[in-house]
């Protein structure tokens, strides 16, 4: 009787090598998605990149989180106790009408026209909304896998180190911006002389570490999602610039391939003059 195992060995041998040389990227997570701990983390943080709608008109609070609760389908709950702490009821009224956003855009400008001093933060396996402060005494550590960012002779640490520098540049700046804005007017006046008004600064990202092809962050979510930009651009230039060198070699490609024909005609236009050159003569 006919083996058949022998031939499915090589086909699957085959599969493998092309998947291979195929190569590991479309297979790994993207950089800027930090690797969850849960099932349930996993939900919350996938669901603050999709997109959402609120419309809310003078909406109480606990309505508004039972609704993004049932929108999303993932767990949400509201720190009453730091809430009370600078005077946000649980019947705080909601007015806010955004559509085609991030769930994250979205909740940070909701939290802002109900407090400058609200955000959120992913903790407990569910999305919490607390104060600034608590988010910044409360830091949460994740693990980006940066594989595909490292190219011959990049490591994570040189990776960690231009983050890092980033990040300081764009927080300062950003902070300088707020203050400037927050002292414009005399309700932003009274907003930055809260705690935490002035929205993100580098007590957002207190700790970038690297191990391997990892980066390890301690930060809040504020801090978190500008870590997770930064990454975003740097895989995005690298992905143009593979684009833009497979072009090149297509190119390339393409226009030997012109040489070549034109070329050949060339030569075979020559032999026809030769030919007839003979035949008059």
């Amino acid at each position: 009787m006919y083996d058949r195992a022998p031939h499915s060995t090589a086909v699957a041998v085959f599969i493998l090598l092309v998947f291979s040389a195929a190569g590991t990227s479309a297979i790994e997570p993207r950089p800027s998605v930090p690797i969850a701990t849960s099932a349930q983390e996993e939900a919350v943080l996938e669901a603050l990149t999709e997109s959402t709608i609120f419309d809310f008109d003078e909406t109480p609070l606990d309505e508004a989180v039972d609704f993004i609760l049932n929108l999303h389908g993932i767990g949400v709950a509201v720190d009453q106790h730091r809430l009370d702490k600078i005077g946000v009821g649980e019947t705080a009224p909601v007015t806010i009408r955004v559509k085609g956003v991030t769930l994250h855009s979205a909740l940070k400008l909701m939290l802002r026209t109900i407090d400058p001093r609200l955000t959120y933060a992913v903790r407990d396996e569910v999305l919490l909304i607390t104060t600034i402060e608590s988010a910044r005494d409360n830091p949460v550590t994740r693990v980006y896998n940066v594989r595909r960012l490292l190219r011959v002779g990049e490591t994570a640490e040189n990776l960690a180190t231009i983050v890092g520098k980033t990040l300081v540049a764009q927080l300062a700046k950003a902070s300088k911006q707020e203050a400037k804005r927050a002292s414009s007017s005399d309700k932003k006046k009274e907003a930055a002389a809260k705690p935490g008004a002035l929205g993100a600064t580098n007590k957002d990202v207190q700790r970038i570490a690297w191990y391997q092809d990892q980066l390890i962050v301690r930060a809040t979510e504020d801090g978190h999602h500008e870590v997770q930009l930064i990454l975003e651009a740097i895989a995005a230039g690298l992905e143009s610039r593979v684009r833009t060198s497979r072009a090149e070699r297509q190119q390339w490609v393409i226009s030997a391939a012109l040489a070549r024909r034109v070329s050949l005609l060339e030569h075979r236009l020559s032999l026809l003059q030769s030919r007839l050159d003979r035949e008059k003569r």
